[in-house]
């Protein structure tokens, strides 16, 4: 008798096999109408449809038979399954390959055999349809014809299981990415939306609503269009047919929206275009970050410069004016009394038009002079004020220790020397309010006077403590930041630093112009980070993951070197995603290993297998592998239960892990099938079949498991490849297994060589 061999690509056909699910499972009424309808129409008793499993065939559908399952080893079908055409046997008795068979010899008596393999989607042998009689025969052309259409309807059934597996894989796999995508949509801290083509929102996250102000329901109503900024509607649309016409991928853009309230605020917003499968547009995907708190400091600190530069040149021109003026009048009073009387007429003149209060003193400090902008700055009418002290107007704040600002001004006028200063200034209604003071002397006749021009600037510090609250609540947030956040001119010294560099560096984050970018970032970092930084000053944005030695200890951040928009510069971000790398290698450790007993998948096996039969191939050097399985392991389950099982297979895993090498590789492949890799084998032979004794010894002393009495044992069959020798990864491990059904049919446990 000849046993039938195992497919090339036994592994893979056994995996499609176990995968539709349908061995031991109850007979299916469609299979049982084509064996039936097979056997009256090619006039034959027996017909099956036949599955073969690793060590059995088992039958799906029977017609003419009573028996399940037969061993692999004795059957027609594992021929059959070797080859594409039909495969016939008109007289077994009188074919050397099954003579003594025991299908032949005792039941079901076969003599005449004809089976057409059954195929998968892949292409893979999963059985055979094949029908028996007890007389010997052969068949026709019309007969060979009909028993490949049943096969073909057989194959259908087949396909369907195929597909319907691949739908709930499919259909699972979509469940989960649609259950991460909503969560990451619904809970995200900024905006998220889907947008239709023409404008029109079809979804919405609550980040969005509160920051427009608009419920869920009314968003929906409306399109993007109608809550954008009317100046920035043009560039988005824009941007938007790039988008449709594939110029873009995706676009950013800093713009306006329109709040409920009807408030504008800025927003910063990225968009990507999500196409059908054919290409075409589907909706747009869009996030929106809230940036209107930066662009109002921004705008403040733009409108503070303006007008500073506003304030100078205006109170430069008065300045001049003014000194013209009095230049003028003491030159004309020196030439001509009557000269005196119109230039002081026409310096009136000029006094009541100024913008800033005008105030004359005598050496006494009594007011002698009083401009109409003074009457309206203070509420008093120059006929109350004329003769009143200096004290009337100015409260009595101190500039240093036992000075009074109104003495200072008075004393620096009367000694020639122009003072400006800031006091604070007292209105008829007894209200305070801040103003700006400049002092200087004149004469007239010889007698000296003093004269002051005083501006209210109380706009002007609500200004200055609008924007110094701004900056602090800027600089709150930057410190509660999880991140290194700071500000570099173009020589990388430090302008600013948030509270992160004293907490994680151990920087004084009040004293960021000590800092140096190598410092912070170490030398390996900052070199990466050389060329980068001339890409930054250049306008680009770049970016980096990297390790940073910290006061906690190492971690990983991702740094953003991002160029300053209105400075000679850039800003460093460095977030810390030490949480997300240990995800990432938790997730890599997770695909690759076997989660029972902890040793490497199949997956992770066959790319160690490829490795160690390339290395084989181009060294000096020889490798094995062994095929390892685990004897008696279904009664073990059967009389004790999975859960025993499980701790069966562990421990199992742990005594064969302990006799390798460390260079080896042990792993699981499925159930109670394990491999070892062997690798770098001087002796390849004699270092195998050490190694499978030293497995057998190990196994030999385990006596009980979890306080139940059990021994272990296991069938190996080894595969060599030695060096030089190319040979596929699946070839050897096709070998590998043949070895140790050999090894098993020998009924001693051990192990075979092939």
């Amino acid at each position: 008798m000849l046993e039938p061999a195992n497919p090339p690509d036994e592994i893979e056909r056994l995996s499609v096999l176990k995968g539709i699910k349908l061995l031991d499972t109850p007979p299916a009424e469609q299979l049982d109408r084509i064996t039936r309808l097979t056997a009256q129409a090619l006039q034959v008793p027996i017909v099956l449809v036949s599955l073969l499993d690793s060590d059995r065939q088992w039958f799906k559908s029977r017609f003419g038979l009573e028996t399940q399952q037969t061993a692999r080893n004795i059957s027609f079908c594992g021929h059959a399954i070797l080859q594409r055409e039909i495969f016939e046997v008109a007289d077994a008795r009188r074919d050397p390959r099954f003579a003594d068979n025991p299908l032949v010899t005792g039941d079901p008596g076969i003599v005449f055999y004809a089976g057409h393999v059954l195929c998968s989607l892949e292409g893979l042998a999963l059985g055979v349809l094949c029908v028996i009689d007890h007389q010997p025969r052969s068949l026709n052309s019309d007969e060979r014809s009909q028993l490949h259409d049943y096969a073909r309807l057989v194959e259908e059934f087949l396909h369907d299981l195929q597909r319907q597996q691949q739908m709930q894989l499919m259909t699972m796999d979509l469940q989960l990415s649609d259950a991460l995508f909503e969560q990451t949509f619904r809970h995200a801290a900024v905006g998220m939306a889907h947008v239709a083509l023409d404008g029109r929102w079809l979804r919405v996250n609550q980040a969005l609503c509160r920051m427009t102000g608009y419920s869920e329901a009314q968003l929906l109503t409306r399109n993007f269009q109608s809550v954008t900024h009317a100046d920035d509607l043009e560039k988005d649309q824009m941007l938007i047919g790039a988008l449709l016409s594939g110029e873009l991928n995706t676009y950013s853009l800093e713009k306006r929206y329109l709040a409920a309230d009807g408030r504008p605020f800025w927003i910063s917003l990225s968009v990507t275009l999500l196409r059908n499968a054919d290409g075409s547009p589907r909706h747009f995907i869009s996030v929106v970050v809230d940036i209107d708190e930066r662009k109002q400091a921004e705008l403040a600190l733009r409108q503070l410069q303006q007008q500073l530069e506003m304030r100078v040149e205006e109170r430069t021109r008065e300045l001049a004016v003014a000194v013209e003026q009095l230049n003028r009048e003491i030159d004309q009073r020196i030439a001509a009394q009557s000269r005196v009387n119109a230039e002081k007429e026409r310096f009136q003149s000029t006094l009541e038009n100024s913008l800033d209060a005008f105030i004359e003193l005598d050496e006494m400090g009594r007011i002698t002079g009083w401009n109409r902008a003074a009457g309206k700055l203070f509420g008093w009418s120059a006929k109350d004020c004329i003769g009143q002290p200096l004290r009337v107007l100015l409260s009595p704040a101190a500039v240093s220790e036992g000075e009074d600002v109104r003495d200072v001004l008075l004393d620096a006028a009367l000694l020639h020397q122009t003072r400006r200063t800031e006091a604070w200034a007292r209105h008829q209604d007894g209200r305070l309010f801040p103003v700006e003071v400049t002092v200087a002397d004149h004469r007239l006749d010889g007698s000296r006077y003093c004269i002051a021009f005083l501006h209210d600037i109380s706009v002007r510090q609500q200004n200055e403590a609008r924007i110094r609250d701004s900056e602090a609540r800027l600089r709150a947030i930057t410190n509660n930041m999880p991140a290194l956040i700071s500000q570099l001119d173009r020589d990388e010294r430090h302008l600013f630093a948030n509270r992160a560099y004293r907490d994680w560096l151990g920087f004084d984050e009040l004293r960021p112009q000590d800092l140096s970018l190598q410092a912070v970032l170490g030398a390996e970092n900052y070199a990466v980070a050389v060329p980068l930084i001339g890409r930054v000053l250049q306008g680009e944005r770049v970016e980096w993951d990297a390790r940073l030695q910290t006061r906690q200890g190492e971690v990983d951040v991702h740094v953003m070197l991002l160029p300053a928009q209105d400075a000679d510069g850039f800003y460093l971000l460095a977030m810390d995603i030490s949480e997300l790398k240990r995800l990432q290698q938790r997730l890599e450790y997770d695909v690759t290993h076997d989660a029972l007993t902890g040793l490497p998948n199949r997956r992770a096996f066959l790319t160690a297998l490829e490795q160690a039969t390339l290395r084989a191939a181009q060294g000096r050097r020889g490798m094995a592998l062994l095929f390892l399985d685990l004897n008696g392991f279904k009664q073990i389950n059967d009389q004790h239960g999975h859960e025993l099982g499980d701790k069966v297979l562990q421990r199992f895993a742990n005594e064969i892990s302990r006799v390798v090498r460390p260079t080896d590789t042990v792993a699981r492949l499925a159930g109670d099938e394990f491999t070892i890799i062997l690798d770098e084998l001087q002796m390849p032979i004699e270092d195998a079949e050490e190694c499978c004794l030293r497995l057998q010894e190990a196994l030999t002393q385990v006596h009980q498991i979890d306080g139940t009495p059990l021994s272990l044992s296991a069938s190996i069959g080894v595969a060599l490849c030695l060096a030089g020798e190319t040979i596929s990864a699946a070839a050897l491990l096709a070998r590998a297994d043949v070895a140790m059904y050999r090894a098993k049919s020998s009924d001693c446990g051990g192990y075979a060589i092939n």
